[in-house]
């Protein structure tokens, strides 16, 4: 990645900053990281004269159907009402294959429902919280107070969270004007490498801390079982997928930190089978026939299946709903239209 950066376009279009951190953490550490990165990106923004901050992965891209001057409009009029927080919600990649050239250009079929993602927004948790979470927010840097809230969304300081659930003051914007495409796992191959790393780094972890409770506890049987069960819970508002993949990957490790062929064709072979059920067009058990997309051709939706069909490198989103309630209603909170005339966002309260 240094490298590439270093080459045109991309050294004078970027700006970037490197951690070190030796072995993969999808957890806290990773979270944290982002978050310090984004609370130091509002101060290089304002300085460089920037209106917004919008904090997206290297999976995910900002696709704005009806052009950039609908989004910059929509902006502005969140700007005038004073929101801080302007949330793009998420639609999630499904594929064809388990290998790509470029995913981005291949992905045709997008969930829209964000309790059926396999990432975030697709928690433990209640509706209202899972249905924010899924998706990036912009940060309106004219206000002085503005503060990341976690690292996908922002507040104000001593504001409400919105990654909290506290959706007061979030300004919505509706999918016909801008949506965040996510490619999560977007190849078997990337999926086995992520969650083998952070599946080994997780049992690492698990396995020293089980050490120290072990030691600090000794001869206090009842405190010692209870911080040891603590331990085996899966961490918090991580998804079922997430939790899945760490433990058929890490089976594969493990088989082959014993040396043990057998077991570990064995465990590849189960560890496969929960990326392409989850992933695989093919195993969502879908009746669907997916044509060929001429160039502008537009998205169209299967409401009863819960997906989005489109080439956002061909077509637009020009038959999406200008509601975001109309987009996913049986997760959505519930919402206060603002002014809905030309498809304007809306305010959760």
């Amino acid at each position: 990645m240094k490298e590439l950066f270093s080459r045109a376009p991309w050294s004078s279009l970027i700006k970037p900053s490197f951690h070190e951190a030796g072995a993969r953490d999808n957890g806290v550490a990773q979270t944290k990281r982002q978050q310090e990165h984004v609370a130091a990106s509002i101060s290089a923004a304002r300085a460089a004269g920037c209106d917004w901050l919008l904090h997206i992965d290297d999976d995910e891209l900002l696709y704005a159907p009806h052009g950039m001057a609908r989004l910059h409009a929509e902006l502005a009029r969140a700007a005038e009402c004073g929101a801080a927080s302007v949330h793009a919600l998420t639609l999630e990649a499904l594929y064809e294959s388990a290998t790509s050239a470029d995913r981005f250009r291949e992905a045709r079929i997008f969930r829209h429902r964000p309790a059926e993602y396999t990432s975030y927004g697709n928690t433990q948790v209640t509706t209202e919280i899972g249905c924010c979470t899924a998706g990036k927010s912009f940060g309106n840097l004219s206000l002085p107070g503005l503060v990341p809230d976690g690292p996908h969304h922002f507040t104000v300081r001593d504001g409400p969270s919105a990654s909290m659930g506290e959706l007061s003051g979030t300004w919505l914007l509706p999918p016909s004007v801008a949506v965040c495409l996510h490619y999560e796992s977007p190849t078997l191959d990337a999926w086995e490498r992520k969650f083998a790393d952070s599946g080994r780094a997780r049992r690492d972890t698990r396995r020293r801390m089980t050490e120290w409770v072990l030691r600090e506890t000794a001869g206090k049987p009842d405190l010692r079982d209870r911080a040891l069960a603590q331990l085996r819970q899966p961490p918090a508002m991580v998804s079922s997928f997430y939790v899945r993949s760490e433990a058929a990957n890490l089976a594969v490790v493990e088989a082959q930190e014993r040396g043990d062929d057998h077991a570990t064709a064995h465990a590849r072979t189960a560890a496969r089978c929960v990326w392409e059920g989850a992933k695989l067009l093919e195993c969502q058990g879908l009746e669907l026939e997916i044509a060929p997309s001429p160039l502008g051709a537009p998205a169209f939706l299967r409401r009863d299946l819960g997906l989005t069909i489109m080439s956002p490198f061909a077509g637009g989103l020009e038959d999406y709903p200008d509601s975001p309630a109309a987009a996913v209603q049986d997760t959505m909170a519930p919402s206060e239209d603002v002014d809905n005339d030309g498809g304007s966002g809306t305010w959760m309260v």
